[in-house]
């Protein structure tokens, strides 16, 4: 890692033309000059989370990367890659979307911002996070719990039912 950069975790879902979706949001973050993708988990299928019903299942991955950017910074940089992509933000988190990118670890930062926060809460709570996660960087440790995100997922009594590894880039 360069001086000055931190080591980042980027999560990214989609379930709207997802196939064609997530590796345009890979490939767009390997072409910004400000992050170094070091690494990208292999994609994984899982089933829409409080969505409506019949809502397409999501394929999800995860990035680990190096960038300079400060955390808003770079997620005022995903939240551009999102609009590239076509996402539209609605009043409902849950909707069905053409991709989502949200930063799951920054360093070793633990945060509360207005109205997100660092480490991402789900990164504990659910296998569509969390596996992608542990598949990129089996070795980071979060912040607050001192598990490595292997053991996070060895935590999830039902993860390896929750997401399916469908394809690596």
């Amino acid at each position: 890692m360069k001086d000055g950069h931190t080591t980042v975790i980027i999560s990214i879902g989609s379930n709207v033309e997802r196939e064609r979706h997530l590796p345009e949001a890979i490939r767009l973050l390997r072409r910004h000059r400000r992050i170094e993708v070091e690494g990208v988990s292999r994609f994984f299928e899982s089933k829409s989370v409080g969505g409506p019903e019949g809502a397409p299942n999501f394929f999800n991955a995860a990035v680990k990367a190096c960038t300079d950017l400060s955390p808003q910074d770079l997620r005022a940089e995903l939240r551009h890659i999102e609009d590239v992509l076509g996402r539209i933000r609605t009043d409902d988190p849950n909707e069905p979307r053409t991709i989502d990118l949200d930063i799951a670890y920054y360093g070793d930062l633990s945060k509360a911002f207005d109205d997100w926060s660092i480490p991402d809460p789900q990164a504990v709570t659910h296998a569509h996070v969390a596996v992608p996660i542990a598949d990129v960087a089996p070795t980071w440790v979060h912040p607050d719990t001192g598990a490595t995100a292997y053991e996070l997922v060895a935590a999830l009594p039902t993860a390896t039912q929750e997401v399916h590894p469908v394809m690596a880039i």
